[in-house]
């Protein structure tokens, strides 16, 4: 870890997703993951390239491009709450 207890920057972060999440994370601009993955999400900088895995197609979209830090809760009404780390595009 780097000083401060946060993660270095990273070269890009894959979130993951369903058919049925997808169309929300699209929608709203948003991706999310659950709460265990919160110390990776949270190192995310603006600029840093995001991908979206569609699990069950088996299918990776993007690149597309954090438009801030990765946080909890950016959006809490997203995914019914279930995935409270949370990195927005633009």
């Amino acid at each position: 870890m780097a000083a401060g207890g946060r993660l270095p920057p990273f070269a890009g972060y894959i979130f993951g997703c369903t058919q049925a999440t997808l169309q929300e994370c699209m929608a709203l601009s948003l991706f999310g993951s659950p709460p265990k993955c919160q110390d990776v999400v949270t190192a995310i900088a603006p600029g840093t390239p995001l991908y979206l895995f569609d699990f069950g197609k088996r299918e990776l979209h993007g690149e597309f491009e954090a438009a801030s830090r990765g946080g909890r809760d950016l959006d809490r009404a997203a995914f019914g709450g279930r995935f409270p780390c949370q990195g927005d595009s633009v």
